[in-house]
């Protein structure tokens, strides 16, 4: 016999946990080791950085959580009959994060030197002038670096780590319950950053920049963990 619909069942159901709102959540990244130079030019970087960094999450517009796929093979079980798709490797997308600048660029400043760091421009911020086939002795932990040299992946990495909180959680006092997701990514690094779009006619616009992010992989930290993470704090 087909059960009627129930609207109180169903309010007394969704009302148990509630559901999540797109609007709360919080991106967390730690500063990759190549930002973190010493001498000259460097040590105005990394507290430049550093600064940046501490607040960043609280400029952190939009984003999608990252997803994945199975790439799959195709063949038949025996020599005819339908055909069979066999996995073979997990596929992640790449992460799109929007921010929005702060009044002094700050923001902005910070991916450009972490993509500078990267890949070393000729246009990146240095402590003496650029020549052709001439190195940069102050780009990257005092050590010398040419034009367009690529920097060890160990130096362009970190690891950062997605949010997302219900109605009764949050990052503030008063809201005791923890997160009701933690999402880790690993090894992430910045391969773009958005144009920006300026208008005389948009008066009251806000400038943002949008970040795209490749990384190794991702994982859900489980509900146990989080719980007793949060539990001793």
């Amino acid at each position: 016999m087909t059960r009627g619909f129930n609207v109180s069942q169903f309010r007394a159901a969704i009302g148990e946990d509630d559901l999540l709102r797109t609007n709360r959540f919080l991106m967390e990244f730690s500063l990759p080791r190549g930002l973190l130079g010493t001498g000259g030019i460097n040590a105005d970087r990394t507290a430049r950085v550093t600064d940046t960094v501490r607040y960043l999450e609280y400029y952190c517009e939009a984003l999608n959580t990252p997803g994945l796929n199975l790439e799959v093979t195709e063949g038949r079980k025996y020599t005819y009959g339908p055909m069979q798709k066999r996995p073979y490797v997990t596929k992640f997308n790449d992460l799109n994060v929007t921010f929005f600048d702060d009044g002094e660029s700050k923001n902005w400043q910070f991916f450009l030197d972490w993509i500078h760091m990267i890949n070393l421009s000729p246009l990146a911020r240095t402590d003496q002038a650029i020549s052709d086939g001439e190195a940069i002795s102050n780009s990257l932990g005092g050590s010398p670096h040419y034009p367009y040299e690529l920097s060890y992946r160990r130096e362009y990495i970190t690891d950062a780590r997605i949010l997302v909180y219900g109605l009764e959680a949050g990052p503030y006092p008063g809201h005791e319950k923890p997160p009701s997701r933690i999402i880790y990514i690993r090894d992430l690094f910045p391969i773009a950053i958005s144009d920006q779009a300026l208008n005389w006619t948009d008066v009251n616009s806000l400038l943002r920049l949008t970040v795209n992010f490749t990384f190794l992989e991702w994982y859900d930290l489980p509900k146990e963990i989080i719980s007793a993470q949060y539990s001793k704090g």
